[in-house]
Formats: structure tokens, C-alpha cells, sequence
């Protein structure tokens, strides 16, 4: 099936502007779905900021803990040492040998003993808190750079959907010049043919003339 200039103009036109529209809707749909993966990361990058801020205040909170229970394990402890030592005063038992004062310097090392693992488990829960805090914190910066790198790459997809879009124009400018000069090259030769025949018959007609006619 063959078209006229006019058809086929209307066609290649037509034709250049579903592409563009086409091109310029899929680097636009890429670009939207990478700014939204940047929106995910970037919230996640402030999610993760706020439980490392939590833990950091975990920590502290452990560390304050387990000081306060030392302290009353030691107060506890002192004040245990300070009523057995009375008592045995008051019994008049001796304290300063024999298995009373075995008794209370055993008392005393399980009883510190006691305070140091408070002051152990405190430390531990302190530093697990700590891990956990600078965890979150990386996985923050790499949520970060996420969201900078869908940014750039969906800059990156317009930019290249622009350039697709006025390469497709281009093209269909190649495609369709030729049938926008064909009726302006046959108009012309048309003008030129009827001019050179308009001369040939006035030559034509002057070599007719007699000679003493004007």
C-alpha cells in the first residue's frame, strides 16, 4: 500500500512524537522509582540514626545502673560486716583471730566478688549497647549513600531520557524532511517548465513575424 507526501508526512510525525512520548515516559517512570528508592534509604538512614541515639542512652543508662547497684551491694555489704563484727564484740567472741576472722574474711571476698560482677555485667551491657549503636550508625551512612546514588542515578536517567527524546526528534526530522521538500521541488520545476515554454513560443513567434512588421 502506497502513501501520498501528505499521508506519509502525517505518519513519520506521528510516529516521532509516540516515541518521544515513549522515551521521555520511561526515563520519567526509571527516575520516579529511584527517587522513591532514595526516599526509602533516606528514611532508613534517619531510622537508624534515632536507634543508634537509643542505644548510646542504653549505654549510659547500663553504665549508671550497674554503678548504683555496686554502690548498694557495698553499702549492703558493709553494713552485714559492720552488725556481724558488733555482734561478735558484744558476745565478747575474739575477732582479730581463729576461724571468726576466717569466717569474716571469706564473707568479705564473696561478698566483693559479688560487687565485681555487678560492675562486669554492667560493663558487658554497656559495650553490647555501644556495638549496637556504631552497627546502626554504619548502617546509616551506607543507607545514605544509597539514597545519594539512586539521586545521581536518577538525575542521570532524565538527563539520558532528554537526550533520547531529541535523538528521536532528529530522527524523525531526517525521516520526514524529504516529504516536507518534495511539493516545494515539483512546485518549483513546475514554474520553471511553464516559464521555459512561455519563452520558446514567443521566440517562436517574433522569428514568424515578417520583416517590415512591428
Amino acid at each position: 500500500m502506497q502513501f501520498t507526501p501528505v499521508a506519509m508526512k502525517q505518519l513519520l510525525i506521528a510516529s516521532t512524537a509516540v516515541k518521544t512520548i515513549g522515551t521521555l515516559m520511561g526515563a520519567s517512570a526509571t527516575a520516579q522509582d529511584l527517587q522513591n528508592r532514595a526516599a526509602a534509604s533516606r528514611y532508613n538512614a534517619q531510622v537508624q540514626e534515632n536507634e543508634a541515639l537509643i542505644a548510646d542512652m542504653n549505654m549510659r543508662a547500663a553504665g549508671e545502673q550497674a554503678a548504683r547497684k555496686e554502690e548498694m551491694q557495698r553499702r549492703q555489704i558493709a553494713m552485714r560486716h559492720g552488725m556481724a563484727r558488733a555482734g561478735l564484740a558484744q558476745s565478747g567472741t575474739a575477732l582479730g583471730s581463729g576461724s571468726n576472722l576466717d569466717i569474716i574474711r571469706q564473707s568479705e571476698i564473696a561478698n566483693e566478688l559479688d560487687a565485681l560482677t555487678i560492675r562486669y555485667e554492667g560493663a558487658l551491657d554497656s559495650a553490647s549497647f555501644f556495638n549496637q549503636g556504631q552497627n546502626l550508625r554504619s548502617r546509616a551512612q551506607l543507607s545514605s549513600m544509597d539514597a545519594a546514588k539512586y539521586n545521581e542515578a536518577a538525575r542521570s536517567t532524565r538527563m539520558s531520557g532528554l537526550v533520547g527524546a531529541g535523538a528521536e526528534i532528529l530522527g524523525g526530522y531526517k525521516e520526514i524532511h524529504p516529504y516536507l521538500d518534495r511539493p516545494k521541488t515539483q512546485a518549483t520545476k513546475g514554474l520553471a517548465a511553464e516559464e521555459m515554454a512561455h519563452r520558446r513560443l514567443w521566440q517562436r513567434r517574433r522569428r514568424l513575424r515578417p520583416q517590415g512588421g512591428k
